[in-house]
């Protein structure tokens, strides 16, 4: 069969999608990436065929923007989040063309949340179609939305509302474009004011961590991660060696949040782990880091696949990315 996996979004967002579709391949199905430039070459790298999809809504937000909806002043990041919404329908006309033609000759789809074409696709191709999620974020009463994880307090209705609100965090933006694409150039009818509902589902994310709710309909699949293990053929810098031969070592990295952390905050975690002479290996890509004076059981790193770093550290630091959190998990090491 032939799969098209139409994954949107961060380095990050986009791995296990690749994950999956060197699994699909292994089984004798034809798979083919569509994405960003970002992840062209990782297709590649598993023999996945890669189609490019325009509006790359990371690259167009840019981290002078993130760092202000995290840092700025209110005004700042009010204005910064109402940019974000109109990126929103710049990214959307760049992606939809792109995404019917990816999809034009597949007998299966698979999209990421951030694949906003997905689920109008499945029903103009007439194939069947499934929304991919990293987390276990389908509406239930037993569990809030990531996004809105506070109103979880307020019991079983406040979970189901948390989801209703994330929902139409996403819909109600690019709505009206939708609706127009459905009906000028797909020919569908379009869609209730409140979007899609009941997408068939998969959820890649360890139920042994997180039990499956058992108020998910039968169109909720709950798997497990779906990682990509390339330690095996990657070799380290002989200082990165020399620095993990001896003693606990702790790891910090905020993944693709990494840029858009404040420099206080950073000189601070410095700070610390100077004074306490804790041995670290800490992401290079946090703000102003390369320019400070660290001492010699700081080991700045510009890469590394975490599952060889994992294996070899005593503990982990991390923002919380399902990648990052799997590796950390599997390594068997604390995880904050």
């Amino acid at each position: 069969m032939k799969f098209t996996l139409l994954c949107i979004g961060s380095h990050g967002d986009i791995r296990p999608y690749i994950a999956l579709g060197s699994g699909l391949k292994k089984k004798g199905h034809e798979v083919t990436i569509a994405s960003h430039a970002k992840a062209q070459n990782l297709s590649k790298k598993y023999g996945l065929k890669f189609k490019l999809v325009e509006g790359d809504l990371t690259e167009m937000i840019g981290k002078k923007r993130g760092y202000e909806i995290f840092w700025g002043s209110k005004g700042k990041r009010w204005r910064q989040l109402i940019n974000i919404m109109k990126e929103f329908k710049l990214a959307l006309k760049k992606q939809l063309p792109a995404s019917i033609e990816a999809t034009s000759d597949a007998d299966v789809l698979i999209y990421s949340p951030a694949a906003f074409a997905g689920p109008h696709l499945g029903e103009y191709f007439s194939i069947p179609s499934f929304l991919m999620q990293l987390q276990p974020d389908a509406p239930t009463k037993q569990l809030p939305s990531c996004l809105f994880s506070g109103l979880g307090k307020l019991g079983k209705i406040g979970c189901l509302f948390s989801h209703f609100l994330a929902k139409q965090l996403l819909w109600q933006p690019i709505r009206k474009e939708i609706n127009k694409w459905r009906q000028n150039h797909l020919g569908l009818k379009k869609l209730a004011f409140f979007g899609p509902k009941n997408l068939s589902t998969l959820i890649t994310f360890s139920p042994t961590l997180i039990p499956k709710p058992n108020d998910w309909g039968k169109h909720v699949n709950m798997t497990s991660f779906c990682r990509i293990l390339d330690e095996k053929e990657w070799v380290p810098a002989q200082s990165l060696s020399n620095f993990l031969s001896s003693g606990e070592i702790l790891y910090i990295g905020f993944g693709s949040l990494t840029e858009a952390c404040h420099p206080s905050i950073v000189e601070k975690m410095i700070e610390v782990l100077s004074e306490k002479k804790i041995k670290t290996i800490i992401s290079a890509q946090f703000p102003s880091l390369l320019k400070m004076k660290l001492p010699l059981w700081i080991y700045p790193l510009e890469y590394a696949p975490h599952d060889w770093l994992f294996s070899k550290v005593s503990a982990v630091i991390h923002h919380g990315g399902v990648g990052t959190l799997a590796a950390g998990l599997y390594a068997g090491k604390p995880t904050l």
